[in-house]
């Protein structure tokens, strides 16, 4: 069940099935499912038809007709009333008949908006931790990539937590100089004590010497810590944001190289220190650096001890930077 953040008009998406939401009543809802309609043609409104009235929370399915996509899952998003009409059960209810869905049509890739958000009334806060919830509780969707699809960037940006990581990261990037993080600076820091790993330099040892006290391979380091945590393989390649097929793949093949995103979330899912993710990212050949917001921003969520991938990757998207996982 991996998530990626998507800024597009979901209507041009490319995706099994994609998510439209809508009025209890067959009709074009200009805000809601506009660009879906209009991509589609007159055809999806004739199968909307058909479907009928759908009460708030429940969902049906039609063929996607115009769009890129095989199908698409019309649900009734209910309006935001203050909380006092159930409308977050009932919002709740809406993701697990579409999940359901999902589930029973095997799909593998779904294109969903954040319902409730917007139009509906729904303040962000509550309409994404409802949609986190039920991504986390949803058993039957592990191995679906999931697209949560904003036609505006700014959408995630309405986390107070934005401008602290703003600020950290106009104090620390230098998109044109590398910054040794080993060397004095007066640069404001979460934590002083938290320096960027530096290995120390090797130059003085004769090259049998080197290979013959290599590190472990990626691979290897990765199980290693699996265990030495007690932790379960799935509970740390879906906290990973990774799918069981890549997971796989690492684990079995001990010379697997991954991607800098991948390895991250791995660190992510770990839990890891800063000192200690700068050890994982070398067995496969990386390390962190004030160069790259990316980096910046990993390392602000490492030192604040903020290990939830979804957070994590919400403040990625909001700044322009790729995801954390495997998509």
């Amino acid at each position: 069940m991996p998530l990626k953040f998507v800024c597009a008009d979901i209507a041009s998406v490319s995706a099994d099935a994609i998510v439209s939401p809508c009025s209890p009543h067959p009709i074009i809802t200009e805000s809601l499912n506009g660009s879906i309609y209009r991509t589609a043609g007159d055809v999806l409104l004739a199968a909307r038809k058909e479907i009928g009235a759908l009460p708030f929370g429940h969902s049906a399915v039609s063929p996607a007709f115009g769009l890129c996509a095989q199908y698409v899952i019309h649900v009734a998003v209910p309006l935001w009333q203050g909380g006092i009409y159930e409308e977050i059960n009932t919002l709740r209810h809406c993701y697990e008949t579409i999940f359901l869905h999902a589930s029973r049509l095997a799909l593998t890739t779904l294109a969903i908006p954040l319902l409730g958000y917007g139009t509906q009334g729904f303040p962000y806060e509550i309409a994404r931790n409802v949609f986190f919830d039920a991504l986390i509780n949803t058993k039957d969707i592990q191995d679906i990539q999931i697209y949560l699809v904003s036609a505006q960037s700014h959408l995630l940006e309405r986390s107070e937590n934005w401008q602290d990581i703003s600020d950290y990261v106009s104090c620390l990037f230098s998109p044109t100089n590398h910054i040794d993080p080993s060397a004095p600076t007066n640069t404001p820091r979460i934590n002083e004590s938290a320096a960027v790993y530096r290995p120390q330099s090797s130059y003085d040892r004769d090259l049998t010497s080197l290979l013959s006290n290599r590190e472990k391979s990626f691979s290897a380091a990765l199980l290693t810590y699996i265990k030495e945590r007690g932790l379960k393989e799935p509970t740390v390649y879906k906290k990973a944001n990774i799918d069981r097929k890549l997971f796989s793949k690492i684990k079995t093949n001990p010379n697997y190289q991954p991607t800098k995103a991948t390895a991250l979330a791995f660190a992510i899912a770990l839990e890891l220190t800063l000192s200690e993710t700068n050890e994982f990212l070398r067995t496969a050949g990386y390390t962190l650096t004030y160069s790259s917001k990316f980096d910046i921003i990993i390392e602000y969520f490492i030192l604040k001890q903020i290990y939830d991938i979804f957070t994590i990757n919400e403040a990625l998207f909001a700044f322009g930077e790729p995801s954390l996982g495997s998509f």
